[in-house]
């Protein structure tokens, strides 16, 4: 952010073995999700951990912009609508959960496929860049 980027993420997929220790199922649903909202990024600005959730953005690149709150996958949203000229992404060991459950589920699912859904038709209506 000093550099003058609108965004960092801490990405676990930008280092190497960032998801170490993940089990095979998780890291597949992880990369599919990943992989299904890459049409949705502008291609200069792709991110390779859209779904983190550990993140700064500069106030004035969100200023304005009304976003879901249903779900927990506010970055992808930000990438998709916000006015994001540059992105910084740190590489990040996604640690095992010690404590509690995933919120992974149906339900969880059904609200992403539904932010995928709603993020496509502002993908197709977004101005092209000057």
């Amino acid at each position: 952010m000093r550099e003058g980027c609108d965004i960092a993420i801490a990405s676990r997929f930008a280092g190497k073995n960032a998801v170490h220790g993940w089990n095979s199922v998780r890291a597949a649903i992880s990369r599919v999700s990943t992989w299904a909202a890459l049409p949705l990024q502008r291609r200069e600005l792709r991110i390779e951990d859209p779904m983190s959730g550990f993140f700064i953005v500069r106030r004035e690149a969100i200023d304005g912009l009304c976003f879901e709150t249903k779900g927990f996958k506010l970055l992808l949203e930000i990438l998709v609508r916000a006015r994001i000229r540059s992105a910084r992404e740190i590489p990040f060991h996604f640690g095992g959960r010690t404590a509690g459950k995933s919120k992974a589920g149906a339900a969880v699912a059904f609200h992403y496929l539904h932010l995928l859904g709603r993020l496509s038709s502002d993908v197709i209506l977004r101005p092209s860049p000057q």
